[in-house]
């Protein structure tokens, strides 16, 4: 499966600790990150060391490529816009919460996931910490 991380910093640096030591890469391929800012992140180095691409913008990596899934990490103000973007160009998509800040975005959302054939799935990485699993 050929994943994307939209957004390096902040929960995105999460996706790269789990992708780094609890994925199985023989069977899932990050092919991309797409961040203005990833340099500035304290993932960087671990991109730059791996030659995962870098993009400004996820129609940036769709000129160039495609994915099964898009993992969104970015400031809640672009969640609508890159998950539509996404299911748009065939792929599934794992958004960090909130999904969107108004009701009736999440409703075009759904609309243009049903009509892609694709999934959106909403992520809370607190679920999985030692103090919410006790």
């Amino acid at each position: 499966m050929k994943l994307v991380l939209v957004g390096a910093g902040g929960y995105g640096a999460s996706y790269f600790s789990i992708y780094e030591h609890d994925i199985d890469h023989a069977k899932h391929t990050l092919c991309a990150v797409v961040d203005p800012f990833a340099d500035r992140s304290d993932s960087y180095p671990y991109i730059t060391k791996n030659h995962i691409p870098v993009y400004q913008t996820l129609e940036d990596f769709y000129r160039q490529d495609t994915a099964d899934l898009v993992i969104i990490s970015s400031p809640i103000q672009f969640h609508k816009e890159q998950t539509l973007t996404a299911v748009r160009h065939g792929s599934h998509v794992l958004c960090e919460k909130p999904l969107t800040a108004r009701a009736e975005d999440a409703l075009e959302m759904k609309k243009a996931a049903r009509e892609a054939g694709r999934k959106i799935g909403v992520g809370f990485q607190w679920s999985f910490n030692d103090a919410n699993t006790r």
